[in-house]
């Protein structure tokens, strides 16, 4: 490809980053760009997870679905596993010692397969690959073009990742992955709304944990930590999908749509019984939950009056001592 092409099908992707497409829609758009340029068997993008150490397709043009899930199943993963070890490209012809070999190919045989690394800040976290059955295919101006669209697709990766971090920051905490305070009052103000148009009740679950500061002092800050993500996790699995719960400073708040307290009240009882039987057993000090509940239009037409009034009952569950629920 001539270098004015190449220059504008690399301005043509990179116009896209801003768009609204996703990190999968974009990374498609741009191998399915350079498809159409150059004669490819097939190409894909190999994410690597550091943690896990999982190789995964994310995006590939011209595998199919079965290739993808055995290349999954697959304990090793030949020639991707020694290009992210060495940490360099490495192009395969018919004079290579892996020609064609099986865990040196993908789907199809080939004439001439390349891969190269994906680097962010310089650290590898994937590859790419192009094979074809053109032995003439990869020339050195291809394979420095080649090299450049791969620069591309690791920006437009680690671009994505940085969107889909502040967004989630921004709407979630970072200690227990519920919703944020700030979240937290925006779904309140939209469930309210839609409550009242359509007249169905919203309730609210306000909670906190007790003894927590004890437990700290025994235990450690970073177990008191843990006591807190223990206490979300319990909450998470308790609610249903479409329920909307955030930290509400050092507590818990729960939106749940279309129900009322005493629907809410059996569900806290189930939260209490967990906290009780599995989540601190044995332990001493024992964390516990107290938890006040609400509902509209029961206790209040406005958010604050709700709050409020989820803020009494929660009070009341302090007085009452272990974990206990009012509404």
């Amino acid at each position: 490809m001539d270098p004015k092409s190449e220059l504008k099908l690399i301005e043509d992707i990179l116009s896209k980053i801003n768009s609204k497409m996703t990190s999968e829609e974009l990374i498609s758009y741009a191998l399915t760009k350079i498809c159409s340029v150059y004669d490819f068997l097939s190409c894909g993008i190999i994410t690597y997870d550091k943690m896990t150490g999982d190789l995964r397709v994310k995006i590939s043009k011209g595998l199919s679905h079965q290739f993808v899930k055995t290349f999954h199943e697959k304990k090793t993963k030949g020639i991707i596993e020694e290009v992210l070890k060495n940490e360099m490209a490495l192009l395969i012809n018919k004079d290579h010692p892996h020609y064609n070999k099986e865990e040196f190919r993908f789907e199809h045989d080939y004439e001439v397969l390349y891969v190269t690394p994906l680097r962010i800040g310089g650290e590898v976290i994937g590859a790419i690959y192009f094979d074809s059955t053109n032995k003439d295919m990869f020339s050195e101006s291809d394979l420095n073009f080649l090299s450049d669209f791969a620069n591309i697709c690791a920006l437009v990766i680690d671009h994505t990742n940085l969107l889909d971090y502040i967004v989630k920051t921004s709407d979630h905490d970072s200690l227990t992955g519920l919703y944020s305070y700030k979240y937290f009052h925006e779904a309140l103000d939209r469930e309210m709304m839609h409550a009242k148009r359509a007249d169905y009740p919203v309730a609210l679950f306000l909670a906190s944990i007790g003894h927590l500061g004890d437990y700290n002092s025994v235990f450690g800050h970073i177990a008191g930590d843990q006591a807190v993500i223990t206490t979300a996790n319990i909450i998470k699995e308790c609610i249903r999908s479409n329920d909307i719960p955030a930290r509400y400073g050092n507590k818990f708040i729960i939106i749940f749509p279309e129900s009322d307290a005493q629907g809410v009240s059996q569900l806290a009882e189930r939260i209490c019984k967990r906290m009780d039987d599995e989540a601190f057993k044995g332990k001493a000090p024992k964390p516990t939950l107290r938890i006040g509940i609400a509902s509209f239009p029961r206790d209040g037409m406005e958010e604050q009056e709700l709050i409020t009034h989820a803020e009494r009952n929660l009070f009341e569950a302090k007085r009452r001592g272990g974990n206990s629920y009012v509404y």
